[in-house]
């Protein structure tokens, strides 16, 4: 979304959340609360995404060129930035890997696909529902066939992720055209309600089904996979939704992209620090309530400063050429 159309603040919320949860689901390697997390914080930001996309505008495109600037360009650099740290200081404990910015080149190919199957669809009833009913089946077919082959990773993390940007263009007109979202935050108790009964929902059913991977394709039972990131996700936006304006998380919601590449390098940092200075084994301290909290309050203030390092370097290059490709400092 561009800085010139106006932000909707619960959106970034609920972006400012999805993020944190991230920072936790890569924190913690085990219990239920971990299960739970990766049921659902990477679709939530596919959810996000197609909420913010009007289904029924008959002009809709694919700007490629707007499209690599948000998404691959900073992918480039968030690769070369983890390369770099990974050559000085994380080479001899495992192999070479991008790390969750591959949600960025997963968006990029999930919005080709689904602006071209709006297109198609646009004039059947239902059909944006069928498709995503198409996609899951596809996605789900792929995935068992392809023995989760490398190469092929892409596609089926793109088909995954359309089944959910298709269902938050499906939400689209629900809340903006019926302004479901301002209904929601005036009744707050009730909201509240049946808000809380969504999540333990899907606490519960997320550790029937196991733990996910979307980025290994590891999803167990895939109607149970896509029934817990609905939900979880759902959850989140009704948070967002009733919370309606945060500043500190709609400060992380617009910034989402830079902790998405940074926050992996600087929480190693900070749990071998907390290792080292309470002789803790780092496996331990991570899954413990108290040192996985640390971890994650720490690798949070230390991104507002990288975030706001970045703002500089942005005014700095203002109205220069680089300015234009790095629109996703805030």
């Amino acid at each position: 979304m561009s800085e010139k159309v106006k932000r909707i603040p619960w959106i970034d919320i609920g972006k400012g959340i999805g993020i944190i949860l991230v920072i936790a689901g890569h924190t913690f390697t085990e219990g239920q609360f971990y299960v739970w997390l990766n049921s659902f914080h990477m679709p939530l930001f596919f959810l996000l995404a197609g909420i913010l996309c009007d289904p029924y505008n008959r002009n809709i495109k694919f700007d490629v060129h707007k499209k690599l600037i948000n998404f691959v360009v900073p992918f480039i650099l968030f690769l070369g930035v983890q390369f770099v740290f990974w050559i000085l200081v994380d080479h001899n404990y495992h192999a070479f890997n991008m790390g969750p910015i591959w949600f960025l080149l997963g968006i990029f190919g999930v919005e080709i696909i689904a602006v071209e199957t709006i297109k198609i669809t646009e004039n059947l009833k239902f059909g944006i529902p069928v498709a995503c009913i198409i996609y899951a089946g596809v996605h789900a077919c792929v995935t068992e066939l392809s023995g989760n082959w490398l190469m092929i990773r892409p596609l089926l993390i793109a088909l995954g992720g359309v089944v959910f940007y298709m269902f938050g263009t499906m939400l689209h007109a629900l809340i903006f055209q019926n302004k479901f979202d301002e209904s929601v935050n005036k009744k707050k108790s009730l909201s509240l309600c049946f808000v809380a009964l969504i999540g333990l929902l899907s606490f519960w059913t997320a550790n029937q089904n196991g733990i996910v991977n979307i980025y290994k394709n590891t999803y167990h039972n895939y109607g149970w996979f896509y029934f817990n990131a609905l939900t979880g996700s759902l959850f989140v936006i009704g948070v967002s939704i009733i919370l309606w304006h945060n500043t500190l998380l709609e400060f992380f919601g617009r910034n989402t992209i830079i902790i998405l590449g940074t926050h992996n390098q600087v929480k190693l940092v900070i749990m071998v620090a907390l290792g080292r200075i309470f002789d803790v084994p780092v496996n331990i301290l991570r899954n413990s309530a108290g040192g996985g909290t640390a971890t994650i309050v720490l690798t949070l203030a230390v991104e507002v400063l990288i975030i706001y390092v970045f703002r500089i370097i942005k005014k700095h290059l203002k109205n220069t050429k680089v300015d234009s490709y790095i629109r996703f400092v805030r």
